[in-house]
């Protein structure tokens, strides 16, 4: 090259090093790509199984409280977005320490190797530097807290969008009935456009910190060109200069891209951690005490407990004693505390006042694992998964062979149900369990919870909704399945369970008990409510 004398073999090296540093640098990035990526999948998996191991321990009152929105959205987005900057956070902050080094030694031997001295060299790489990283520091200092207060507002539209998602899909069938699809479908449509608009912004500030790193290019090209001149160096040490230049640039640069990314993922960690750090409202014992024999004898000792806003308790001062093997009836009328006393019982709640003991024992000295695979709960909702009758049943019960399965599903009058079913204990559950009629559900939950073997069941409005003839024989299923265990079953119809006991509950406290005729004969309210749910049975409905 022209004007360079003996640098010319010298320029030729540097200019082969310039090529031989950049394709090494690119053999590295996409060994970093696809370690960063097994990473990232790995750390997303950790993330999200932690969340929701502790989320499944919240008691349901929790979930109520939350919403699906701000729980799915930590579960889905957030976690992978944690995952995504994390993952990326060592290696490429490790990236961005050797490229300034690698690429500020680069631009010092092109200008050595052009003839410019040591010392004024290093001034030079020392200045280029300092200016870098003074204007990419500038650049993400102004717009980096605006990308993290922008991703803030961004997370709880997408909360806002998810839990309205979830909603709409969940009543899809109500929002049918009242042909409100296109009313749906417009909420919908806002709150997602909202998400959007939100999600726009974040990308704006975003992009301005990557346009400002630009910039800083511009301006240094020519006062780099400026200082080479001024250093006497010949014009053609400016093609190892200036390619140097834009890649130490380059390497500075993503440094504020970290920066802007830790402001990304900082509400989505906040969240993360808040959750985690959350203890469950019900709280495992310190030294939960052993149930080695369970009989099954139940007692509410003055139990007061009222819900969260509630003018008045549900429960005020309940005292009653349930006796090992017996089947007894809770009847009320709505808001009575019938639920409540069975929610209480497996520790969904803890009463206010008083104390709820099993056998003797305080249920908030029993780990929570013992006692509810001692005491079953059968909701009237109880939910069965899309998944095989087989899986369904061993919730709870994961060592149940097929033999108990079966043996649990003809208990509960079950078994006419896997002979439906193509593939019996194989046959796949559908969505909602759509496949199965209202009678159906209720009775393969109740085979699920049989197949538990409990010693305590807790039966809370089986034949709720359904037609007289088919909740009578549900009732006297349930009444010959629970043979010989303690069962506590909340119901309308009394009459039809033949119950050892019926216990009346009025205003949060137990106004009668006895049997169902000793109670139809002497207590008034109890008759007027057995008059009601009769007459609602001959309708067809539930008063």
């Amino acid at each position: 090259l022209p004007g360079c004398g003996e640098s010319r073999l010298g320029l030729t090296a540097l200019l082969a090093l310039l090529v031989g540093v950049g394709l090494l640098a690119a053999l590295c990035s996409l060994l970093q790509g696809t370690l960063v990526a097994r990473l990232n999948a790995r750390l997303a998996a950790d993330v999200r199984v932690r969340l929701a191991d502790h989320l499944l321990r919240q008691p349901p009152s929790y979930h109520q409280r939350i919403g699906p929105g701000p729980l799915l959205g930590a579960l889905t987005a957030d976690a992978e977005m944690i995952a995504l900057h994390l993952g990326n956070l060592v290696p490429a902050a490790f990236g961005v320490a050797a490229g300034a080094v690698v690429w500020s030694l680069t631009l010092g031997g092109g200008l050595t190797g052009a003839g410019v001295p040591v010392g004024p060299a290093a001034l030079v790489v020392a200045a280029v530097l300092g200016t870098l990283g003074l204007a990419n520091g500038l650049a993400a200092w102004s717009t980096g807290r605006r990308t993290g207060a922008s991703q803030e507002r961004a997370q709880r539209a997408r909360d806002v969008a998810l839990g309205a998602l979830t909603e709409a899909l969940d009543g899809v069938e109500e929002i049918q009935a009242h042909a409100a699809e296109d009313q749906e479908s417009a909420r919908l449509g806002w709150r997602l456009r909202e998400q959007a608009r939100r999600q726009e912004r974040v990308a704006l500030w975003s992009a301005l910190g990557g346009s400002l790193t630009q910039v800083v290019v511009v301006v240094a090209v020519p006062a780099l060109v400026v200082a080479a001149t001024l250093l006497d160096a010949p014009t053609a040490a400016l093609a190892v200069v200036l390619p140097s230049l834009t890649f130490l640039q380059a390497a500075i640069g993503s440094a504020t891209a970290l920066w802007t990314q830790v402001r990304l993922t900082r509400p989505a960690l906040d969240r993360a951690a808040g959750l985690l750090a959350e203890t469950p409202a019900i709280a495992e014992p310190a030294r939960p005490r052993p149930l080695e024999h369970l009989a099954g004898r139940v007692r509410f000792e003055a139990v007061r407990f009222a819900y969260a806003g509630a003018e008045r308790p549900v429960l005020d001062g309940v005292d009653l004693e349930i006796p090992e093997g017996r089947v007894t009836a809770i009847v009320g009328d709505g808001g009575s505390g019938k639920t409540t006393l069975l929610r209480l019982l497996v520790r969904f709640a803890d009463p206010d006042a008083g104390r709820v003991l099993l056998d003797g024992r305080d249920v908030r000295e029993l780990s929570l694992r013992e006692l509810r695979s001692r005491v079953a709960l059968l909701r009237q909702h109880s939910k069965l998964f899309a998944r095989s009758v087989r899986d369904n049943l061993r919730l709870g019960a994961a060592a149940a062979d097929d033999n108990t399965l079966r043996a649990a599903c003809r208990t509960a009058a079950a078994e006419p149900l896997l002979a439906k079913l193509e593939g019996g204990l194989d046959a796949m559950i559908d969505p909602g369990a759509a496949n199965l009629s209202g009678s159906e559900r209720r009775r393969l939950a109740l085979a699920r919870v049989l197949a538990r073997n409990p010693s305590v069941l807790l039966l809370d409005e089986l034949e709720a909704g359904l037609p007289q003839a088919m909740a009578e024989r549900l009732l006297a299923d349930v009444r010959a399945a629970v043979r010989g265990r303690t069962c506590l079953l909340v119901t309308h119809r009394p009459d039809l369970l033949q119950a050892d006991e019926v216990v009346f509950l009025a205003e949060g406290r137990v106004a009668a008990r006895g049997t169902h005729e000793e109670l139809e004969r002497t207590v008034e309210g109890y008759r007027r409510l057995l008059a009601r749910r009769r007459e609602a049975a001959e309708e067809g409905g539930e008063a």
